[in-house]
Order: structure tokens, then C-alpha cells, then sequence
């Protein structure tokens, strides 16, 4: 048949803004004071036949089998949609009804996003039983765009509230609204077209009894989902180094997307009968550390930590030049709950796709599942050793129920040096002080807070350009509260622009920011626009995703940023 003309892309995602970390409450409009606000304004996305898309499918290669919604290009934001209300009590109310008729959930992308701080925003359907929110200022990307998860139903309320403080400096433009044709979130039923057990029989569900040795290992693996797909596996992976990145090893040929989202915890809640599970613990949102086609790596590091409810597990890795004596596969098959699937023989070195040992020495081979199989959404997943360290990620084969042979997984130890360059390899980014450990342990993340910083002031242009790893500065009267372990700060007089966005990629510190009128000590300690803020922004906050656009008056300003009281994720 002809190709659909509004094309699945890869970007209409199940996320959160930010994590998907949410600050709680209730808005105004689910609430007893909702007769207060006016109708919020429809817009009526134009008509999808999901039976066309669902039809069209069913020909797709299976690289594109786990798609499940299409986009719908739209053009809003604060200024021509939606209606704004003045509440008696200062600030004011923003609210719009987006509705795509038949669509199973609805999720947004936003080519332009900044939440200032005291605004919030939230997200919900028109029976009130699914509630995004609040997002804040901690749900600002690095990038100025942004995702919001899918949200069950047909229809959809943003509503934005916005302190008088703030001044009208929220930015909200949405380019996307992604109609989910398939049912993949386990909300009810209208028909039999949710596609949730789509996985072959013989696959085995992570809780069965045979997986009980890989409970702390499983709680790494997560499934991506990305352009109205779940389309690929993988796992968080732990680093050499006291305060842990939030890294997520996957392949390469998964290709990659900023505003990926990564689903924690979406497993069957018992081995049988299969159920299906939860996908409401998604981290939104990463950044490419490196990749390489060779041993099709790649590596990602997370917009946020997982929070804490999420037990999450840093696995361990072996970059040794030696087989497993067994292997174990933790993944989610055809975008399935998660599935657990082990080989109790060595695997083989070869190349992707042959059976000649050594080939090119490339990958894993694994001639012969015992239990389970891997299928279209596996590619990504981790192979464990029998010490459940991970030693490559599956790149493909023709492994399946029917004929259960042949599997290829990048090798962990040709993808450590990789290409040679830091963006082609795991070794810097895994053990960046190269201290030649061969192997690691997994385990549940442990941050401790940096409490020394010898050293000079960096002082960076007024741009605010530069990496912030390389200040590590220690005293100065201008540190907040009274502490003396002021670290990066940046000062200017000169001729600048009105705005300057401040970003925290590359830090190592846990951290405070204040913005401080004037160019030397003692300042006024004030935020240009708001007045009067010092924002705790978080317990290592290196993971680029915070940014700060400052309105200014002056470009006689100082930004320092200092050191917060210890506060460990876990």
C-alpha cells in the first residue's frame, strides 16, 4: 500500500519533561475553585485513521514493528492559543485543550520551553485520572526544547500558572502533537489493538524463579521509546569515578534522539500469567557521550539521575579479552514488559553476522539460546557474564521462538578503546582517571558531595562559555550562605546582550547559583529578573540539564556558583 503521509518520526514519546520528575499538587483546574477559571480553549487535531496506520504495520521491517503514534505538526504557544486568566490573589492562569479524536493518549514536544522559578505547569486528561505535574524550573532542558509523556485519553488540558514575579518570561511553543493508534500504556481497553504481550511465548518474564539471581541487575535495564515507538533496550552502567554520571549504554544502530525517554521498571508484576506493568518511571531526555559503528555502541548520559523511587542499578562491565562461561540477557522484546533469556555456553568471537572465529573480532556470538529469545526492541539490551558484569549489547541476528540461533553482541572490550577518540570509546568515560581496572561491580548509586576545592578562581567570558570541571576555586566573602567555596563565577561590565543562559554541563560539584549585581565583593545579592532568589539547583548538578536565561537591566553582574550542603541522591 502507499506510505501514510503524516510518517511515524522518532520523536513522539512517552516522557516527562525533565525526568519526568514532578513537584506534585493539584491545578486549578481539578480543584474546587475550578468554576472560577473560563472553558480553556479547543484545538481540534485533524482526523487519524488508526486502522490505516495499524494495517500499514503489519508490512514494516522489524526495526519499525514497536511504533504505536504519529505526528501531527501544530503551531502553539502562550500567545495564539489558549486563554489567560488574572487571579484575585496576583499571578495568573494559562489553559488550552488540545483533542485528537480516537487517539488512545496524546503527548507533546516543544521546539521552545523555559519554566521560570515559581511557575508551574500541568498536564492533564479530562477525566482527572491522569495528572502530569507540577513542572518547574527543574524541568528546564539544556537545549530549550522539551517532551511531555503521553497522557491517557483522547484529550488533554495544559494549564500554566505564572507569578506576578515572573513578569511574562515563560516560553511555551509546541511543534508536535503526537496521536498514539495503538494501546501500549495498559489503559482500558476500547478493543483488542493494544499491542502489550506482543513478545514470543517463549520469552520469560524477569520475576520468574529462574531470573531470581538478576533482581538487582534487572533494576539497570529499561526500554527506550522514541518516535511513537519502543524501539530499542539497554542499561544504566556505572563509572570508575566517586560521583557517578547517570550513563546508559545502548547500540549505536538504535541511532539517537535527544528527547529519547528512558522507562524504568516496566516489567510484569508476577512470572504468570503475564501481566501488564507500569510505565510512569521514565527519565526525558540525554545527551551522546560517545558511539562507534564497529562494536555498535553507544553511550548516553541521563538528563537527571533516576530518582530515588526508581531503585535503580548501575550495572558493572568486564572489558577483558576473554568468553563468559555462560550469558544472561535482560531486555524488552517487541517493546514487551521486561524478559530475562540465558546461554549456558562461552560465547565466540566473530564478526556481526558470521561464524568464523576470530572474524574481524568485533562481536559476541551467541550460537544457541537455552531459555527465551530476543526479538525486535531487544538490540541495545546487556549481556551479562556469569558474574553478572556486562560484556557487549545486542546488535541483531536471526533469533526467535521458531529458530532460536545466532545472536551478535558488540563486544564491551573492542568498544572500550573504539576508535581511538573520546567521542568513539567507553574508556574515558567509564574510568576517565585510566586506572586500569579491567572489571567493575554494579550497584545501587552512591554520591558523595566534593567537600575540598584548592584552587583559583575561573573566571570565563561573560558568554559564559567553557567547562565548568576546571574551576575549583576556594574563597571568597561573596559565597552563600557564609561558606568560603565559591568555585566557578564569571563577571562582566561590559557591552552585552539582554539575555545570557547560564549552563552547568561538566560541573562536579554540588551547587548553588546566585546571580549578584555589580563586579565585585561585597555585591547586592539579587536575580535581575526575578528579584531576591539563591536557588539550591542540585546534589551534583553536572548533567547539563539546568539552564537559566537572565533578563538583565545591567551587564555589571556576577554569576557564582558554590558548593551546597552534602545531600546523596540515595
Amino acid at each position: 500500500m502507499k506510505k501514510l503521509s503524516l510518517v511515524v518520526l522518532f520523536l513522539c514519546c512517552v516522557v516527562v519533561a525533565q525526568a519526568q520528575i514532578e513537584s506534585g499538587g493539584t491545578p486549578v483546574g481539578l480543584s474546587s475553585a475550578a468554576s472560577n477559571l473560563p472553558l480553556a480553549p479547543v484545538v481540534s487535531m485533524p482526523q487519524v485513521d488508526n486502522q490505516a496506520y495499524l494495517t500499514e504495520d503489519e508490512g514494516l521491517p522489524k526495526h519499525e514493528q514497536n511504533r504505536f503514534a504519529v505526528q501531527l505538526p501544530v503551531n502553539l504557544n502562550l500567545s495564539n492559543s489558549g486563554t489567560w486568566t488574572n487571579l484575585p490573589s496576583g499571578g495568573r492562569i494559562w489553559r488550552l485543550r488540545i483533542a485528537s479524536a480516537n487517539a488512545y493518549s496524546l503527548a507533546l514536544l516543544f521546539d521552545d520551553w523555559y519554566l521560570p522559578k515559581g511557575t508551574e505547569l500541568f498536564v492533564y486528561n479530562d477525566n482527572g485520572d491522569d495528572v502530569l505535574g507540577a513542572l518547574t524550573s527543574f524541568n528546564n532542558w539544556v537545549d530549550g526544547s522539551n517532551v511531555i509523556r503521553h497522557i491517557k485519553g483522547d484529550a488533554l488540558t495544559l494549564e500554566l500558572f505564572e507569578p506576578a514575579t515572573v513578569g511574562s518570561q515563560t516560553v511555551l511553543s509546541i511543534y508536535t502533537v503526537c496521536h498514539a493508534y495503538k494501546n501500549v500504556f495498559g489503559y482500558t481497553r476500547r478493543d483488542a489493538l493494544d499491542n502489550f504481550g506482543d513478545s514470543g511465548a517463549c520469552n520469560n518474564n524477569i520475576l520468574c524463579p529462574e531470573a531470581a539471581a538478576w533482581q538487582d541487575e534487572k533494576q539497570g535495564a529499561c526500554m527506550i521509546t522514541s518516535g511513537g515507538a519502543r524501539i530499542c533496550s539497554g542499561s544504566m552502567i556505572r563509572a570508575n569515578v566517586v560521583n557517578w554520571p547517570a550513563y546508559f549504554l545502548t547500540a549505536n544502530h538504535c541511532g539517537f534522539s535527544g528527547s529519547w525517554v528512558f522507562v524504568f521498571n516496566y516489567q510484569s508484576p508476577q512470572c504468570s500469567p503475564n501481566a501488564d506493568g507500569s510505565t510512569a518511571q521514565t527519565v526525558a531526555n540525554a545527551t551522546l557521550r560517545s558511539n562507534n559503528a564497529d562494536s555498535d555502541f553507544e553511550l548516553l548520559e541521563l538528563s537527571a539521575h533516576p530518582p530515588v523511587s526508581y531503585n535503580a542499578y548501575y550495572n558493572g562491565w568486564n572489558r577483558n579479552d576473554v568468553p563468559s562461561t555462560s550469558s544472561v540477557c535482560i531486555h524488552h522484546p517487541r517493546g514487551d514488559v521486561k524478559k530475562w533469556t540465558i546461554d549456558n555456553n562461552a560465547p565466540t568471537t566473530t564478526s556481526y553476522g558470521g561464524n568464523v572465529s576470530p572474524g574481524d573480532g568485533t562481536h559476541w556470538r551467541i550460537s544457541n539460546w537455552e531459555d527465551g529469545t530476543t526479538e525486535p526492541g531487544s538490540s541495545g539490551s546487556p549481556l551479562f557474564d556469569q558474574n553478572s558484569r556486562i560484556t557487549g549489547q545486542l546488535h541483531g541476528g536471526t533469533a526467535s521462538c521458531a529458530n532460536n540461533i545466532d545472536d551478535y553482541y558488540g563486544r564491551f572490550n573492542v568498544s572500550w578503546t573504539g576508535g581511538g577518540t573520546n567521542s568513539t570509546r567507553l574508556s574515558n568515560w567509564l574510568d576517565p582517571n585510566n586506572s586500569g581496572v579491567t572489571t567493575l561491580d554494579g550497584s545501587y548509586v552512591v554520591t558523595v558531595a566534593n567537600d575540598n576545592c584548592p584552587g583559583d578562581y575561573v573566571t570565563l567570558p561573560f558568554n559564559g562559555s567553557g567547562n565548568t570541571s576546571a574551576a575549583t576555586a576556594s574563597g571568597s566573602g561573596c559565597a552563600y550562605p557564609t561558606t568560603p567555596d565559591v568555585w566557578y563565577h564569571f563577571i562582566s561590565s561590559a557591552t552585552c546582550s539582554s539575555q545570557v543562559t547560564v549552563s552547568l554541563c561538566g560541573s562536579s560539584y554540588d551547587t548553588f547559583l546566585e546571580i549578584r549585581q555589580g563586579g565585585s565583593c561585597p555585591e547586592t545579592i539579587r536575580w535581575i529578573v526575578p528579584t531576591m532568589i539563591v536557588e539550591l539547583l542540585d546534589c551534583k548538578a553536572n548533567l547539563c540539564s539546568r539552564r537559566y536565561r537572565i533578563a538583565t537591566t545591567t551587564c555589571a553582574f556576577l554569576v557564582t556558583m558554590v558548593r551546597s550542603v552534602p545531600t546523596p541522591l540515595t
